[in-house]
């Protein structure tokens, strides 16, 4: 038996478990971790206080906060967001390696989960067969945040007319805007990280799927359209 607590499962004991099945349980210092952390995030959300991706939005959307009501929907959001596979199934001793380090990670008690999720993920790491599992995906080459944004719009039939200024113009201009606010305290929405993202592309390569030549099947419009076509309440 494997006990995780975050802090000392070794490459042998990945091995046991992904190459020999060995089962896995949550050591008590672990439980007491995850408790700790879930008990603070218990607190956090009972209070106005402001933390990232638990009562606000996520990346350029961190200044937006969100009510406890809608808290629920924006967890639920985030899961949806990242449900997405691709590519040949993996090795079953793959897949329970990578579910046991994820949950050891957990273990360590930052992420205010309940102790049910890492147990549960322990339960699948002994009954996984399928050899799938869900991982972040992106195209390559990798489409911008502004190209997400702007092949959304056209796929829902959004239309906005959209002030556009010269990046070479704007970058300057939004140091300057958010040195000014600093100075008095306030948050403005022209954030010079916000804009390098908006012409950069995302930092997951898939670089797996580059080596093994893999074809993708859609480009991001065509793959949005399928899912418009598809899943048309998501688009509502």
């Amino acid at each position: 038996m494997i006990s995780i607590d975050g802090h000392h499962l070794g490459i042998a004991d990945v091995v046991s478990v992904a190459r020999g099945n060995n089962p896995v349980e949550i050591a008590p210092e672990g439980l007491e971790n995850i408790e700790r952390s879930r008990a603070w995030l218990e607190s956090v959300l009972a209070t106005d206080r402001p933390v990232y991706g638990i009562n606000t939005g996520f990346g350029i959307f961190a200044d937006r906060r969100i009510s406890l009501k809608d808290s629920k929907q924006l967890s639920r959001n985030l899961i949806l967001s990242h449900a997405v596979g691709t590519g040949p199934a993996l090795d079953e001793e793959i897949v329970r390696a990578a579910m046991l380090v994820r949950a050891n990670t957990l273990a360590k008690g930052y992420s205010g989960i309940r102790r049910e999720l890492v147990q549960t993920m322990l339960w699948a790491t002994q009954r996984q067969q399928a050899g799938v599992l869900l991982y972040n995906f992106s195209q390559y080459p990798i489409p911008t945040v502004q190209e997400y944004a702007e092949t959304i719009q056209k796929v829902a039939g959004i239309r906005r007319r959209v002030f556009q200024a010269p990046y070479a113009l704007l970058y300057p201009m939004s140091w300057a805007m958010d040195s000014c606010a600093r100075l008095f305290g306030l948050n403005q929405p022209v954030n010079p990280t916000r804009l390098r993202k908006l012409i950069r592309s995302n930092n997951i390569v898939p670089a797996v799927l580059q080596s093994e030549q893999y074809q993708n099947r859609f480009d991001l419009e065509s793959a949005l359209r399928d899912w418009k076509s598809e899943r048309p309440e998501d688009w509502r």
